[in-house]
């Protein structure tokens, strides 16, 4: 899988290759326990249910994969449940939640500008 994604990407076909990891199963391992579960996304879907399996919990670490490359995930839940734009971006500046602003700020910059 890796090696077709690589070659999608390499031949300027990166949508393709994105679309690719999306369709099917990401792997999540709680780092702890060494419980597994799979989410999994259908074609254009973003979001997918956290697996009841596995904790949701503030400090815990996931191990992710089937993305291309493995990564490690720290949760930090946000409570209450923020509302709105700015209400977001507030709980994710005090969670220290830097990677998850920028995608925030990339996002909506990108809609305004479009």
């Amino acid at each position: 899988m890796e090696r077709l994604v690589g070659n999608l990407a390499k031949h300027g076909h990166a949508n393709l290759a994105a679309f690719t990891i999306i369709l099917g199963a990401v792997g999540l391992t709680d780092a702890a326990s060494g419980k597994k579960a799979d989410v999994h996304f259908a074609a254009g879907q973003a979001i997918a249910p956290w697996p009841g399996s596995l904790p949701a919990a503030t400090g815990t670490r996931i191990d992710v994969s089937g993305l291309g490359a493995p990564a490690t995930l720290t949760l930090k839940v946000l409570s209450p449940v923020p509302s709105g734009l700015e209400g977001m971006a507030q709980s994710l500046i005090r969670a220290n939640c830097q990677a998850q602003i920028d995608v925030l700020i990339d996002t909506f910059s990108a809609r305004s500008e479009g």
